[in-house]
């Protein structure tokens, strides 16, 4: 979770179609949660690093799911974003 603190800067510029585009307000709104106490413990957010083993349980959803992708998502490659749509 740390990491997010060193790395998160460049992941945000890398999120962002036109890094240029970025105010400060938007700035102000990523990095404000990095200055509460207690920021880094453990949430739900380190799940995304890793295999979390929700393709196995699409099934148990009852309701419908919208996978949305852009077709220059830098972050989350789209072959996965159809993976997940197609299960």
């Amino acid at each position: 979770m740390r990491s997010i603190q060193k790395k998160g800067l460049d992941l945000i510029r890398t999120a962002w179609h036109d890094p240029a585009k970025i105010t400060q307000a938007t700035w102000d709104g990523y990095t404000l949660p990095l200055k509460v106490n207690y920021w880094d413990v453990p949430c739900g957010l380190h799940g995304a690093s890793h295999d979390t083993g929700l393709l196995q349980h699409l099934q148990d959803f009852k309701m419908p799911i919208l996978v949305i992708s852009g077709d220059d998502d830098r972050i989350v490659p789209t072959a996965n974003s159809v993976k997940l749509a197609g299960n």
